[in-house]
């Protein structure tokens, strides 16, 4: 399995190729070889867990492809005479021992009470708070930090990386250069609202020729991740310079009293809770207690593992008298295993009953896969998938990789070009096969979740509609052009819907389609039906592949299989299966069983590959189209070990494959005299136990017919 490691420290990332079986300290190892971190001085972090330094991975649950943290442990400062620690009596030897306890601590630069900085996990920006308590714990200093803003929030701990002295001077934009780094207010979500406080990487300082105020630009960094790129500083009155942190032996008297002393001006920033305000004497069930609003007494609240809802433990029923060591779970999200079925009335929904067709259940369906094999923004065809190939439901378009949006009928970048579009009718349409003229989008209300509505303003050559303008071979232009050698624009793939069949014959009866490369000869502005302007675009098919509502199209689909797939409602295929049952019923000549007969280039292949003969001639013989021969392809030839296509396949004695890597990973997981054995039938595999034999057993022969197969495979 694949693990990826991630250093808090510079954000470095590096994957590590694992067995599930091996011990933590060979990732330690691999660890300190890549980020040279000492083993001793390692902390990996996995969901929020400290994996301990024993144990095998699969112990510890880490799961294949997924991201453990390495949090480097940090020099600490020794205690001096001048600044003894308090040990309540104890033995300092004794406690120092315990790694869980924690230690309280001096530190050179803050003290406690120190009005200070700091990063909050949740929002990722600077907040004002106070130093409630240094300490000591597994060779780190911590510092327990309340903020100011809600003092009902329980105290951060976090690292020295993570505080600095808080800011109370404003600079002024004239002052501000390029490459500076100062702290402002930004609401990623919305820049014109007040947000938390950022470092801002100033990159451009102008003065606007119109409105005669100073435009900063920079990136949002957190860390040396960046949160938000070429950002416009949004107050520009408010911009503060950060405060480094100083000596406590070099604070002049003024310096010390200051850093005990809140700043006069409190900074304006978005509230943590946006339904009270932070109002700390309202009532409220996001922040405070679910059950009854309330915010005091915050060490008596629990939160909820599954909702992340807080409760105060004398206002459950019945009432809690020590924090649970596990999980726990509200009474909402609690399940009780003594029962067959628990509703909770919190959760109840009534769903309204509605009219609309939903597609089956697929109308806000998600994608199951992504095509990874060319780019998003891939201009042309995607390999492996013919003209004439046909789905049932846009999503299954998205997956393909065809038509990636599952809602947007343009898929394009205002600054590159369309990529695909979706002719599907929701304008006027002048279609005639090889050449159709596309109206653009946009001009329409679509508040209130509407997918569609009447045209009720001008259409502009901005976003999707620029994009399928710039693939016009032709200067753009924002009245329009027209391109001389329309064949030198940029390929658009284009899918028609059935929705079209009401405006043209070249759209299929059902579900979607592939026709092929189109390109766009002019695009121009004309009034529509609605009395508004849209943006008009013509375009004209430049494919090599026959179009599927030719004649020779048809025989192409017909003899690659590209038939509609079968739907996937449960009615559909009661439907099917009864008329499966009355064409039985019904004496018919018995005709001859059509089966898919790939390239001579494949078909030559599968000849050469003589040790899976039985396989081959099962799948000539039963598959009787191409997407069903891809399909058995895929399962026959399925790894056991890493469950995916074989990669680099290796056939054992017995006939099954698996990928060589994989098989690697099996003998290096194994015990000095233990047995190797087939994790399908448990046939003994000595015969490949040396590295030689494993590389003579390589079935080149399989590789060479999967990669001309499957586009992308390599």
């Amino acid at each position: 399995m694949f693990i990826t490691v991630r250093n808090t420290i510079d954000s470095s990332i590096v994957e590590f190729e694992l067995s599930r079986n091996d011990d933590v300290s060979k990732l330690r190892k691999m660890v300190q070889e890549a980020f040279g971190v000492a083993v001793d001085r390692q902390r990996l972090i996995y969901m929020g867990k400290l994996i301990p330094g024993n144990g095998t991975l699969f112990e510890h649950g880490v799961k294949n492809e997924t991201v453990v943290v390495l949090c480097p442990k940090m020099d600490v400062v020794p205690i001096t005479s001048d600044s003894p620690v308090e040990t309540d009596g104890g033995n300092k030897d004794t406690i120092a021992s315990d790694a869980a306890a924690e230690i309280p601590w001096t530190c050179q630069y803050y003290e406690v009470g120190d009005i200070v900085d700091v990063i909050d996990a949740r929002s990722r920006g600077w907040h004002e708070g106070r130093i409630n308590e240094i300490v000591k714990c597994e060779d780190e200093v911590y510092y327990k930090v309340s903020f100011l803003a809600n003092s009902i929030e329980a105290p951060l701990m976090v690292t020295k990386t993570d505080i600095r002295p808080v800011a109370r001077e404003t600079i002024d934009p004239e002052n501000v250069k390029p490459s500076d780094v100062v702290m402002i207010n930004y609401n990623r979500e919305e820049p014109n609202n007040r947000g938390h406080w950022y470092d801002l990487h100033v990159e451009t300082v102008e003065k606007s020729v119109k409105t005669q105020q100073w435009e900063i630009r920079g990136s949002i960094r957190t860390g040396n991740e960046i949160f938000a790129d070429k950002v416009l500083v949004p107050f520009i009155d408010e911009i503060m310079k950060i405060t480094t942190a100083k000596l406590i032996s070099d604070r002049s008297a003024d310096e010390n009293r200051e850093m005990k002393i809140p700043p006069t001006k409190t900074r304006k920033t978005a509230p943590f809770c946006s339904k009270c305000k932070d109002n700390i004497r309202r009532k409220c069930k996001e922040c405070g207690c679910n059950e009854c609003g309330g915010k005091e007494d915050p060490d008596q609240q629990i939160c909820c593992d599954q909702c992340e809802y807080c409760y105060h433990m004398g206002c459950l029923d019945p009432p809690l008298l020590n924090i649970p060591e596990n999980e726990w779970y509200c009474p909402s999200c609690k399940t009780d295993t003594t029962e067959i079925s628990v509703t909770s009335q919190k959760r109840q929904v009534r769903i309204p009953q509605s009219s609309r067709d939903w597609g089956k259940g697929m109308a806000c369906v998600g994608r199951s896969q992504v095509c990874e094999i060319v780019d998003k923004q891939h201009f042309g065809p995607i390999p492996g998938v013919d003209v004439g190939t046909m789905w049932r439901y846009r999503i299954q378009c998205s997956e393909s990789g065809v038509h990636r949006p599952p809602v947007s009928g343009i898929h394009g970048k205002a600054n590159i070009g369309a990529f695909s579009i979706v002719f599907a009718g929701g304008y006027e349409a002048d279609d005639r096969g090889d050449e159709f003229v596309y109206t653009g989008a946009g001009g329409r209300d679509l508040s209130g979740n509407k997918r569609t509505n009447k045209q009720s303003c001008d259409q502009t050559l901005t976003r999707e509609n620029r994009a399928l303008a710039l693939n016009c071979a032709a200067k753009f232009n924002e009245n329009g052009a027209e391109a001389k050698n329309w064949q030198e624009g940029k390929p658009v793939r284009v899918v028609r819907s059935y929705k079209l069949r009401k405006q043209s014959q070249f759209a299929p009866a059902e579900g979607l389609r592939y026709d092929g490369v189109y390109k766009v000869v002019k695009y121009y502005q004309a009034k529509g039906e609605s009395g508004f302007l849209e943006w008009r675009y013509l375009m004209r098919r430049d494919d090599e592949s026959p179009a599927p509502w030719t004649k020779a199209g048809k025989a192409r689909i017909e003899a690659l299989g590209l038939s509609m797939p079968p739907p996937k409602d449960e009615n559909d295929n009661r439907k099917e299966m009864k008329r499966k049952r009355q064409s039985e019923t019904v004496d018919e000549p018995e005709t001859k069983k059509k089966c898919f007969r790939p390239e001579q280039e494949v078909v030559d292949a599968i000849n050469m590959d003589t040790i899976n003969d039985n396989v081959w001639e099962e799948l000539m013989s039963t598959m009787p189209d191409k997407p069903s021969f891809l399909e058995a392809v895929k399962k026959k030839f399925t790894c056991a070990i890493c469950m995916d296509l074989v990669r680099d396949p290796l056939t054992v004695e017995c006939g099954h494959t698996f990928c060589y890597s994989c098989v690697n990973r099996l003998f290096d997981c194994l015990e000095e005299d233990g047995v190797p054995q087939c994790p399908n039938c448990r046939h003994s595999l000595m015969a490949i136990a040396m590295m030689e034999a494993r590389k003579s057993a390589k079935n080149r022969n399989l590789k060479n017919i999967i990669s001309t197969l499957f586009a992308g495979y390599e």
